[in-house]
């Protein structure tokens, strides 16, 4: 089973569908995604685009429809009995699926952690309770789950392989008016409103 509820999930989750499939013969996928996961044969019982919720009143309006996926989800679950569960990212749906999951013994894989180190510390607890292993895409954060006693493994960032430059270094600069034997450094800012 692989849910995924946002479009890179639904990248990262094709992605892992496809490298199982080339490992393991005629693997039976199913779960919530997208387009990418449906591509890449995946079995989407529940489409991930009812998921995507925006703004308070997306979410209460989007409250049913959210809540008859999670059924839907767990419905096949009772069904098909999987071996393991990758929840991707999408915390706020994942850790309650996680949770109703590990009741019915199934194994749990995490991949992209909730940003615990950013906010919400308390699902450390949540986390250590509802999932068998996390995998990180940073790797600082494979220490914050250690400490926590959560089973963790540090992969690297999907988007790596997925994103490739389309001009090189030296057309880059050029385009821009740089030198391209400056060196450079960049920076973002982040805001959120209080």
């Amino acid at each position: 089973m692989i849910v995924a509820g946002e479009r890179s999930g639904d990248l990262f989750g094709a992605r892992l569908a496809l490298a199982l499939r080339e490992r393991l013969q005629n693997p039976e996928l199913f779960g919530c995604g997208g387009e990418a996961m449906r591509q890449a044969g995946v079995d989407t019982v529940v489409d991930a685009h009812r998921l995507t919720m925006i703004g308070i009143t997306e979410v209460i309006g989007g409250l049913p429809r959210a809540y008859r996926a999670f059924h839907a989800l767990l419905a096949e679950v009772d069904r098909r009995r999987p071996r393991l569960a990758v929840l991707i990212d999408f915390p706020d749906f994942n850790l309650r699926l996680a949770k109703q999951l590990k009741k019915r013994g199934i194994r749990v894989v995490y991949f992209v952690s909730p940003q615990v180190w950013a906010w919400r510390k308390g699902q450390l607890r949540q986390l250590k309770a509802r999932i068998d292993k996390m995998l990180c895409i940073f790797d600082f954060e494979e220490a914050i789950y250690r400490e926590a006693g959560i089973p963790v493994q540090y992969v690297g960032h999907p988007l790596v392989d997925l994103v490739r430059p389309s001009l090189t270094r030296e057309q880059f600069f050029g385009r821009m008016g740089l030198d391209p034997a400056a060196a450079t450094m960049a920076t973002s800012q982040c805001c959120r409103a209080s």
